[in-house]
């Protein structure tokens, strides 16, 4: 049995554009993409770290407890950062 290659996208593709930028960090969102990769058949999500890095979960312990979470529940994992 063959394993099929791995499909993902980049963090912010499943959300509105911020401020009218294609590439940044779905702060607001972040969490819904996740689920909306899982539901259309996704592998992975390529994180986004740009400023401000505050709204960034990648930044503390909690955060990144609550990423891991998300993963978990959804089996859409973050493999590049």
């Amino acid at each position: 049995m063959k394993h099929l290659p791995a499909i993902g996208i980049m963090h912010g593709r499943l959300s509105p554009p911020t401020d009218g930028r294609i590439q940044s960090f779905p702060a607001t969102t972040w969490r819904r993409e996740f689920q909306l990769a899982a539901e259309i058949g996704l592998d992975s999500i390529e994180w986004i770290v740009e400023t401000p890095l505050e709204g960034n979960p990648l930044w503390t312990s909690d955060g990144v407890q609550e990423i891991r979470r998300h993963i978990s529940e959804t089996n859409v994992k973050v493999d590049f950062v």
